[in-house]
């Protein structure tokens, strides 16, 4: 565990969804959409294996469902780390500064 200094305190201000744009549409979610396409390939190729399988259909609705899911789990998760710290004020804001 993570000890604490409570003399320690930062705020995080973001407007955007928490975790970046990695984890809301950049690498994490074209992994998840690609994983897949993987599959389908694996099946493609079972019959090297001695595997006599067919796919009948990919549900690309389906798909993006579920990225969308472990993608929000994954976001709501980071949300309520930084706004549950005691050492972090969680801005869900658009910001500026306003002198030096």
């Amino acid at each position: 565990m993570i000890q604490q200094n409570p003399r320690i305190k930062i705020a995080v201000i973001d407007e955007d969804k928490p975790g970046g744009v990695c984890l809301t549409r950049g690498c994490i979610p074209s992994k998840i959409i690609l994983y897949p396409a993987e599959l389908i390939r694996t099946i493609e190729e079972a019959d090297e294996l001695g595997l006599d399988v067919e796919l009948k259909r990919a549900d690309f609705a389906k798909v993006m469902g579920r990225m969308r899911r472990l993608i929000d789990a994954d976001m709501e998760s980071i949300r309520l780390g930084l706004s549950s710290s005691e050492n972090i004020d969680y801005y869900h804001a658009p910001a500026e500064f306003t002198a030096l």
